[in-house]
């Protein structure tokens, strides 16, 4: 601190202006209220009049008071309420609650700077990715409130040339919607109380070491992306921040719409993640119920230099079905290739879930990227890819089997020529429309998943699929038989391995899951076992499972310890999916 400065936080004279704005908060001074003399003033703090008079000196430069010649000292501003009831707006949409004030800014650093340690962990992005950074200070008419040091991923920018944009009196958050498409969705705030640094001092007028408000934020995509990390201090002396909270009605939901959807999403995901670190190897049912106790807890799996191994990571069988159903909400008519291009287009910007894909997703992703049209594009063997993510097309047919069939076939379509692809996806979201009605049962989402597949299967022939291959109606016909036949778990298991499989292919995964359901009825905890402990495409069968018999039965059947991992780990709102997807198809609202 300049030693010429004698304005510090813990002068005397510096207490006293504050006690003074603290009486004015609290209203024992209103504006145009005369306040006591010197010489009371003097004795009421048991200080000088000196030291009175320093603090008044400060508090008129701030102000706050004015010195009227003859008549005294009065009061000439309140410290203003600056109340935040939108967090998605950012600055540009606080209000004055007791004060109509302009509120403006000034740009005094725009630069493009490499992600430290720091940023790298608030972004989720690798150290030395490119940052754009953007200092600030906020006005208030022509009073400093506050210094805004935004930090923004450059690669999420679209190339905004912040120079041509106006950043002093216009909303940067309505930049990047306009320019870039970019909603914030959801904004993560903690405040602190610090001591102001000698350089932001200088910014808002005040003293070196004063206190400041820290307000750090974290502010998401609609993907949930971090796209900005922010770090704001905020001035105390004339302006206090009032946060605003509104709780949102919420209609009465029909028939448990909300838990079905909530319970599929957590369902699939958990899943995923419980099923992908077991992929190709084999747990006996015990294992596997000691691992599933252990999902919630807080320790991290031995990762071996993967990120995604730490329990609660999903991969891409949850990740895409995630994205599938953000889209889903934007679609007004119904599945189109641009709309398919953008799910795995979105998906692939998000972390690190193209990096640890297979080979035949990054193709895909690498494909339209590039404008090659989609049939160069398709998989051509029989994969389960689409029939991995496809279940939010079921939640968004309530008991209309024909049209998630429909749609999953044209979905599927434009990523794999293969019908018996097209096949075990419809066979999917059938069931899962199936599993939204409230009177269905286990037995009825079987048979609507037989009837999928077979439709399914006809429908891709008509529209141009490649025929031959295994039978998904057959295989999942032959599954359910086996998960029927009341033998042990491990006994299921083997007959599964044996005569189904439980590979990559839509003829083997997918039948595999049904036989799994069909063996555990309304066991949804049982099933996930069974699935994570069946070996190979574990992460797969696991999340069909988990998005079925979840729909199902709901998300009460789930342990609500998994949401929180889920979202916490992937940086999800499955909750928040869930009311979109929700208020999209069964107008509920948001």
């Amino acid at each position: 601190m300049d030693k010429t400065d004698k304005r510090q936080r813990g002068s005397v004279y510096m207490n006293i202006c504050y006690q003074i704005i603290d009486d004015i908060v609290k209203n024992k001074y209103s504006v145009g209220d005369l306040i006591p003399t010197q010489n009371e003033l003097a004795e009421k703090f048991q200080v000088s009049r000196t030291t009175i008079r320093e603090a008044i000196k400060e508090l008129i430069r701030r102000n706050i008071l004015k010195a009227v010649k003859g008549k005294g000292t009065f009061v000439v501003a309140k410290p203003g309420e600056l109340a935040r009831n939108s967090h998605t707006e950012g600055f540009s949409g606080a209000q004055f609650r007791n004060i109509g004030r302009e509120v403006h800014s000034k740009v005094i650093l725009l630069e493009e700077i490499p992600a430290d340690k720091k940023l790298s962990n608030k972004l989720v992005v690798p150290e030395k990715s490119s940052i754009t950074h953007i200092r600030r200070i906020r006005y208030v008419d022509l009073i400093p409130l506050c210094v805004d040091d935004a930090y923004l991923v450059t690669k999420y920018l679209g190339g905004i040339d912040f120079l041509k944009e106006d950043l002093e009196t216009g909303s940067l958050y309505k930049i990047l919607e306009e320019k870039v498409g970019i909603y914030f969705r959801y904004v993560e705030e903690k405040y602190r109380a610090v001591a102001c640094s000698k350089e932001f001092a200088a910014y808002l007028g005040i003293s070196a070491n004063e206190p400041v408000l820290e307000i750090e934020m974290i502010s998401c995509d609609e993907f949930g992306k971090p796209v900005e990390y922010c770090e704001n201090y905020e001035r105390s002396d004339l302006f206090y921040t009032v946060v605003q909270f509104r709780k949102t009605a919420q209609k009465k939901i029909k028939k448990n719409i909300y838990d079905k959807i909530l319970g599929a999403f957590l369902g699939a995901a958990s899943g995923d993640a419980l099923g992908a670190l077991e992929k190709e190897g084999a747990l006996d049912m015990e294992q596997a119920g000691q691992y599933i106790e252990a999902f919630a807890e807080s320790e991290q799996m031995d990762d071996e230099g993967d990120s995604r191994l730490k329990k609660g990571s999903v991969t891409e069988a949850f990740s895409l079905a995630y994205f599938l159903a953000l889209e889903m909400v934007k679609w007004s008519g119904g599945v189109s290739e641009d709309g398919v291009r953008n799910v795995f287009l979105k998906w692939a910007e998000y972390l690190n879930y193209l990096e640890f894909s297979d080979e035949e997703i990054q193709n895909i992703v690498r494909a339209w990227k590039s404008d090659v049209r989609e049939q160069e594009v398709r998989i051509t063997e029989s994969s389960n890819r689409a029939a991995m993510m496809i279940f939010p097309i079921g939640l968004a047919n309530e008991g209309n089997c024909l049209k998630a069939i429909q749609e999953a076939v044209n979905f599927t379509l434009h990523i794999c020529s293969s019908g018996s692809s097209a096949a075990a996806a419809a066979a999917v979201a059938a069931a899962v429309a199936k599993a939204m009605e409230s009177e269905a049962g286990m037995t009825d989402v079987l048979e609507a998943g037989v009837r999928g597949s077979a439709e399914g299967y006809r429908i891709s022939l008509e529209n141009g699929a490649a025929a031959g291959g295994a039978s998904v109606e057959k295989r999942i016909r032959l599954a359910i038989e086996i998960g029927h036949k009341g033998n042990s778990p491990e006994e299921v298991m083997e007959e599964l391995r044996d005569l189904i499989g439980t590979g990559y292919t839509a003829t083997e995964s997918i039948p595999c899951a049904f036989g799994i359901l069909a063996a555990c009825d309304d066991d949804l905890i049982r099933a996930i076992k069974m699935g994570i402990s069946i070996g190979n495409e574990t992460n797969i069968i696991t999340s069909v499972i988990g998005a079925i018999a979840g729909c199902l039965y709901g998300s009460k059947k789930i342990p609500r310890e998994w949401l929180d991992r889920i979202n916490l780990v992937n940086n999800f709102d499955l909750d928040w999916i869930t009311r979109n997807v929700s208020a999209e198809y069964y107008e509920i609202e948001r």
